[in-house]
């Protein structure tokens, strides 16, 4: 028999009261959630200066979780299509706080940040990666990648105003390890594998500092090594236009040390351990401030032409072959500032 209008009547009453039944185990089901994330506040605890947008993973999943089972809502479920095409994603979720992750998971976030964490610890990790694999080269704890021209892959970042903060730390245990090794493999372009860079107007920054801690051996603190036929392993540049900066410095303290060493290993050919060149014509290729010691047989060019006396200072002598005369000429400038001229004849 088709439905009476009293019929239809009274299936609504019956869907309206299972409706409001429905309603009050959603209102229940809050304010239980409200209570276990209270718990959850206090459990983890809250990092000031946290960004708002980025909440603790463990409070969203329980909230989820416990609305979801109250309203009967699949909260998790999603058309097959919305997937990622590989979602071999097994995940078990403890909400006092750890989630394990095994397969392949993607996080997409139309937020500055896709994966954020934070450890209130003196001793944790705000992300932790580790590949414990022992074979092959290709293993990654963690592996950041950026495809814009002016991203960053990795970026550390200490914000702290004590002395002494770091930003990135590389450790190596093996005998033979890097702890931090950089690569650039653009073929062509002048490219930097390492650089460093340094804001502070201080005349004590440094971009880039090595330390070689060890007490005995020779340790290096920096090592620059090129295998192109024209390469340079170390290279200083002073880019200041004005003052009296510096592109290469050595320093040594020890009684027998040496502050700046340069060795030349070929057993053949015109090599040279230490080379020195100027561009300007009143610049000086090699300067000694001190006194000057030279074994071994020494080869020293005579130019041509007299010395601008202004190059001269007191107490120094110059010399220079007049090829018309036949003769040695040697300039001599006294300590009292006196010059005077000395010339030895040369034989046909």
């Amino acid at each position: 028999m088709p439905a009476t209008d009293d019929d239809m009547i009274q299936q609504l009453r019956h869907q309206v009261a299972a409706l409001g039944d429905a309603v009050a185990q959603l209102s229940a089901a809050v304010q239980a959630c409200n209570a276990e994330l209270d718990i959850l506040r206090r459990r983890c605890g809250d990092v000031p200066g946290r960004p708002a947008a980025v909440a603790a993973p463990a409070r969203r999943v329980a909230l989820a979780s416990m609305l979801g089972a109250a309203a009967g809502i699949a909260l998790a479920a999603r058309p097959a299509a919305a997937r990622p095409a590989d979602p071999a994603i097994a995940t078990a979720v403890d909400a006092g706080g750890s989630v394990t992750v095994s397969g392949t998971t993607r996080i997409t976030s139309t937020s500055a940040i896709g994966v954020a964490g934070y450890s209130t610890s003196t001793s944790g990790a705000g992300v932790y990666g580790e590949a414990t694999n022992g074979l092959g080269q290709g293993t990654r704890g963690v592996h950041g990648v950026a495809a814009s021209n002016q991203g960053i892959g990795v970026l550390g970042e200490n914000l702290s105003s004590g002395t002494g903060a770091v930003a990135i730390v590389g450790r190596a245990s093996g005998p033979e390890g890097v702890a931090v090794w950089a690569e650039q493999n653009h073929p062509t372009a002048s490219s930097v594998a390492v650089q460093g860079f340094v804001r502070s107007s201080s005349h004590k920054t440094i971009g880039v500092y090595g330390w070689a801690s060890a007490l005995d051996g020779r340790g290096t603190g920096v090592h620059g090594r090129a295998d192109g036929p024209t390469g340079t392993g170390v290279k200083g540049s002073a880019a200041a236009t004005t003052g009296q900066n510096t592109g290469v410095a050595g320093y040594a303290v020890s009684p027998q040390g040496t502050g700046v060493y340069g060795s030349n290993t070929a057993t053949t050919g015109t090599t040279y351990g230490v080379l020195g060149s100027v561009a300007s014509p009143t610049g000086f290729a090699l300067y000694a401030q001190g006194a000057l010691k030279v074994t071994g047989r020494s080869y020293l060019a005579a130019p041509a032409s007299t010395p601008p006396s202004s190059m001269m200072s007191n107490g120094s002598i110059s010399f220079w072959v007049d090829e018309g005369g036949s003769a040695l000429k040697i300039a001599v400038k006294r300590a009292s500032g006196a010059s005077a001229t000395v010339t030895l004849p040369l034989g046909k």
